[in-house]
């Protein structure tokens, strides 16, 4: 899915048996697997005797702050030697942080491809939109390829906002061809049983056509409060419950 998608055959081996999970169970489990991985390089790629010892000077800075509340003077003092102890701290992080960056956008970018939308299954209607820039008025017309059927009208006329076609197909990779007025644009579609699919939006912007879009269901991962939570914001909310535990696991400072 994108620049990296010569690793997706390697990710679908890795995620691929996880797949087959509810979405939430997905990404607890690679939630886990991840922080881990995490806190590991962090533990062996920083100085733990010495983020131990400015951990600990942070913390008696800190104290002495609030013991000289009555003294701003000494009270700024004391702060700017936490500010420098804290860029210590900040910059031993930053190694650990060169080892695992390019990895995890990796991996982030792959799970975006699998599990934020819920896929289009074979037979199951879907709607793409050509939005188009404002002030522009413009007939357009779709067309698709062989395995691919439009199930409603293949034309629109004078247009002046959003143009909106449905669809059904058998399993595949489609490209949707959409012609407004004199303009021939391309989006491509994924019709599949896996949970996979293709970037739901494509940016034009070119005077006539601001955007194509596949309009794709979220994944809705949890509810919390009220709150429907995808992929991304329950991974957050799971990885910060599985960093804490595994840092105190493997006393990491």
């Amino acid at each position: 899915m994108g620049f990296f998608s010569f690793l997706d055959p390697i990710f679908d081996t890795i995620f691929g048996p996880l797949l087959v999970l509810d979405p939430f169970y997905f990404v607890l489990i690679v939630s886990a697997v991840l922080s881990l991985f995490i806190v590991i390089i962090y533990k062996y790629t920083t100085n733990q005797s010495l983020m131990k010892a400015l951990k600990q000077e942070i913390k008696e800075l800190q104290a002495e702050m609030k013991a000289l509340k009555g003294h701003p003077d000494k009270m700024m003092e004391v702060n700017k030697r936490m500010m420098a102890t804290n860029s210590k701290y900040m910059m031993q992080s930053l190694k650990a942080s060169l080892f695992t960056l390019l990895p995890i956008i990796i991996i982030y970018a792959y799970l975006s491809g699998v599990i934020a939308y819920d896929p289009i299954m074979p037979g199951q209607e879907f709607s793409m939109s050509v939005v188009l820039e404002e002030g522009v008025v413009a007939d357009v017309e779709t067309s698709v390829p062989v395995g691919l059927e439009v199930t409603g009208d293949d034309d629109k006329r004078d247009v002046d906002d959003e143009a909106i076609f449905t669809y059904k197909g058998r399993p595949g990779r489609y490209l949707v061809q959409f012609d407004v007025d004199d303009k021939t644009y391309g989006h491509e579609v994924l019709v599949t049983e896996e949970r996979k699919h293709l970037p739901a939006e494509k940016s034009i912007e070119d005077g006539t056509v601001n955007m194509i879009h596949t309009n794709l269901d979220k994944t809705i991962v949890m509810n919390l409060f009220g709150w429907e939570l995808g992929w991304f914001g329950s991974y957050i909310i799971f990885s910060i419950v599985f960093s804490i535990l595994f840092r105190r696991l493997l006393k990491v400072y």
